[in-house]
């Protein structure tokens, strides 16, 4: 990230304010809610894949904590909507915060 900011690395989800400049949790907390709307809105059908820019971008290296996924107390990795949503399709295991509705889980699995 030669002469970018810090935030270059997070989503560019939103239209940030001109000249906005957060602390690293700030915008990762302002990055975390947009992404919530983004996908809400995805859900209710009122807009294309926000993730578009990032499909593809599943690999291990590439993903950010709180933003691609979490850790739950037992050590559970549970991937985001997010994330699913830069895979770009169900896969059909059942995830948790899958933003597709389940479309290829069997009806009689369908969470």
């Amino acid at each position: 990230m030669d002469g970018e900011c810090w935030c270059a690395g997070l989503p560019a989800v939103g239209d940030p304010a001109a000249g906005d400049c957060l602390c690293p949790a700030c915008m990762k907390t302002m990055v975390m809610e947009r992404i919530q709307q983004a996908v809400q809105q995805f859900e209710a059908g009122e807009i294309t894949n926000p993730a578009a820019p990032y499909l593809g971008q599943t690999q291990a290296q590439s993903l950010i904590e709180g933003i691609d996924y979490y850790i739950e107390a037992g050590g559970l990795l549970v991937f985001t909507a997010w994330y699913h949503l830069k895979r770009g399709h169900c896969c059909g295991s059942r995830c948790r915060h899958c933003p597709y509705g389940h479309v290829n889980v069997p009806a009689s699995a369908r969470p």
